[in-house]
């Protein structure tokens, strides 16, 4: 469950979303409500660190929700919505402002913890921000003092959070989702091969269409960036504040860098899945930002010049969206023809349970394969590597319980019973009065394997 995710807040919001004790669906209301949440962040985001909203620097905050990572988070039915929420959660952490400081940082705090009780990886979101609005400050004071006291107001406000999240929704968190990352002799070398992996799936967004434009962009905020440099060193600072100004605009780049995985290089065991990748999100706000100071130089409205990468990370959307469709139509048809031949086949009337074995692959969508070609990033973005889930076929009349889904090397290594039925896609098999549904793998060819 969420609860034990440590996502408390998850459960507690369907639940009075839907005025019930439970979580029934009431899809697409928490998606439009979160929307709504997000475009209000996103405003005050802008005008926290433009103090004016225009086209142009609305296009520097959109890359919060149109990062192809972020497309994954979106992709879950239950999981997207809330995910925005703790998104929102953080933006407002860091836009929150108040001439109490001591209510300022108790605000700050509680949002901090309501995010994270949405979605943990919401904190690397708001590290990024941090890591923006930094830049922004000593951009555009050129003060030491200033920036070091901004710095200091957010880690309090992240301290505060994180300590009511500890106190709070993460008690309820079971203990295989706390194992740490051990800081033995080998720490190094896996922390290091865990950000090749990272780098390795940023990659995977440069293909031939986009390869010049991505180049652009970040010759523009390798400027950008150079840019403040030469601000901090024109100024009247002493050199030691110079010097200091400098290397926190460098540290805050790799942190914001750094943040792209975030808290999941803190665990023992790294996941790279898009989803937990939302730092990628801020990083490309910061990318944006910088671009921005750089084309505003000519005049202002040449900041609407990053309509361009919007443009591209819109096009991807839309690709994505139709690999799901395909993903959807092919796991709809399995679905019906698996159910039909369950509830049809006399053999298996009699079944109790019907247990599910899965190989695990990202070759099920061949009618997708163009376009995971031309797009690298596709099939790493979409992440499905099971055809179908056991849940799906209750919804088609198969009204038995489901065991845990077990992989197939266990299948190996058990007594195969009896083969009921065979196809391209899937194996039946009768054990007793168990119902043996064998995935198998078909590569993108047609091939199985």
């Amino acid at each position: 469950t969420w609860q034990e995710s440590g996502r408390l807040w998850v459960e507690l919001f369907y639940q009075g979303l839907s005025f019930s004790s439970g979580m029934p669906d009431v899809f697409p209301l928490p998606l439009v409500l979160a929307m709504v949440l997000f475009v209000c962040a996103l405003d005050t985001l802008v005008m926290h660190l433009f103090q004016r909203s225009t086209a142009a620097t609305c296009l520097v905050v959109l890359p919060l929700w149109y990062s192809p990572f972020f497309l994954q988070n979106l992709s879950y039915h239950y999981d997207g919505p809330t995910t925005a929420f703790g998104v929102a959660a953080a933006i407002y952490a860091i836009t929150f402002r108040h001439r109490s400081m001591i209510l300022r940082q108790a605000v700050a705090g509680l949002l901090m913890a309501l995010g994270l009780g949405f979605y943990q990886m919401v904190i690397n979101v708001y590290i990024g921000l941090c890591c923006v609005e930094l830049i922004r400050e000593v951009d555009r004071n050129l003060s030491l003092r200033r920036s070091l006291l901004l710095l200091l107001d957010q880690c309090l406000k992240l301290t505060l959070g994180v300590l009511i999240y500890v106190l709070t929704a993460y008690q309820f968190t079971v203990a295989e989702r706390k194992a740490l990352r051990v800081l033995d002799g080998d720490w190094l070398r896996l922390l290091s091969n865990d950000l090749l992996t990272c780098v390795q799936h940023i990659a995977l967004l440069v293909h031939d269409g986009n390869r010049w434009l991505i180049a652009l962009v970040l010759a523009l905020a390798a400027c950008g960036f150079c840019l403040s440099l030469y601000r901090i060193f024109k100024s009247d600072n002493t050199f030691f504040q110079r010097l200091m100004l400098s290397l926190i605009c460098l540290i805050a780049l790799a942190v914001a860098f750094l943040a792209i995985p975030g808290l999941a290089l803190v665990f023992r065991f790294f996941d790279s899945n898009a989803r937990l990748m939302m730092g990628m999100s801020t990083f490309l706000v910061l990318v944006f930002y910088l671009s921005r100071n750089v084309l505003v130089l000519g005049g202002e409205k040449w900041g609407l010049l990053l309509l361009l990468p919007l443009l591209a990370m819109l096009a991807f959307s839309y690709a994505y969206g139709r690999v799901l469709t395909l993903q959807k139509e092919l796991e709809n048809s399995v679905v019906h023809y698996l159910s039909y031949e369950l509830i049809t086949n006399e053999r298996l009337s009699g079944i109790e349970h019907v247990q599910m074995v899965n190989n695990f692959s990202n070759d099920w969508y061949g009618g997708a394969e163009g376009a995971m070609k031309i797009m690298p990033a596709l099939r790493y973005v979409l992440n499905v590597h099971v055809l179908l889930q056991p849940e799906l076929l209750s919804r088609s009349g198969v009204i038995v319980p489901f065991p845990p889904t077990q992989s197939f090397d266990w299948w190996g290594r058990q007594q195969q019973g009896e083969r009921l039925i065979e196809n391209r896609f899937y194996s039946v098999y009768l054990q007793d009065k168990t119902a043996v549904v064998v995935m198998k793998d078909i590569s993108a060819d047609g091939r199985v394997r």
